[in-house]
């Protein structure tokens, strides 16, 4: 074991850890990483007993993997910085909300995971991409691992989000935080980001032009210098 600092990385809803390897391969020469997937346990519970394991760390967290690193750091002392990349503190949108998807809409997904779902799968993945254009074999490859994998747990990452309000939290987060986000994000957009980063108490937001919600993956370097510069500057000193 070198003597890297700490860093665990959550994945997104529906994306498989191994796609976050080329991002790990970056961040694995100034830290010790270890990822998890965000939707092997619909709770914040196994990503706390992870960083309670030893010592302190930096917490990134992609999309759902982000709610779920805002609920670890509200209620662990061992947590020195947090990454927030493509997240909010609310997926589902309320009456007075600028952002955020309808309830409605969240159910029609999880009910087409069980009638449609390399279909509902692949619709997901061509917005998450978005500016980009996908070909239709590589949506369909990445919609075959997901459902391999476990598409109880997909619903279950479903029932988080349809749920899961993390706004009263954000003021138990005194730890410096980065919120990375994509300017053309179509699942989250810009205007979740931008409140997350004012509720939050020591935070700077960083805008990636012409990328949307599968930012982690379109651009794994840029990610990587945000993360190793926020380190440097503003966690570590």
């Amino acid at each position: 074991m070198n003597n890297h600092p700490r860093l665990i990385l959550v994945s997104g809803w529906g994306y498989p850890s191994e796609l976050l390897h080329p991002l790990q391969a970056a961040l694995d020469l100034h830290f010790n990483v270890s990822l998890l997937e965000a939707c092997e346990s619909a709770s914040s519970s196994r990503l706390i007993d992870e960083i309670e394991t030893s010592e302190p760390c930096l917490l990134a967290g992609w999309s759902m993997g982000g709610m779920l690193a805002l609920e670890a750091t509200a209620a662990s002392e061992k947590v020195l910085g947090l990454v927030l990349i493509s997240s909010t503190m609310r997926f589902f949108s309320l009456l007075d909300s600028s952002y955020g998807i309808p309830i409605a809409n969240i159910r029609a997904m999880s009910a087409g995971l069980r009638r449609r779902p390399l279909d509902t799968m692949m619709g997901f993945y061509e917005l998450s991409a978005s500016p980009y254009t996908v070909q239709r074999r590589d949506l369909e490859h990445l919609a075959e691992q997901a459902l391999n994998a476990d598409t109880e747990k997909l619903r279950h990452g479903l029932d988080y989000l349809m749920q899961k309000d993390l706004t009263d939290s954000l003021s138990l987060i005194s730890v410096p935080s980065i919120v990375l986000h994509g300017a053309n994000d179509l699942v989250i957009p810009i205007a979740a980001a931008v409140e997350l980063s004012e509720r939050l108490m020591d935070s700077k937001l960083r805008i990636r032009d012409a990328l949307g919600h599968d930012l982690p993956v379109r651009d794994p370097a840029w990610i990587a210098a945000e993360i190793l510069t926020f380190w440097k500057n503003r966690v570590a000193r």
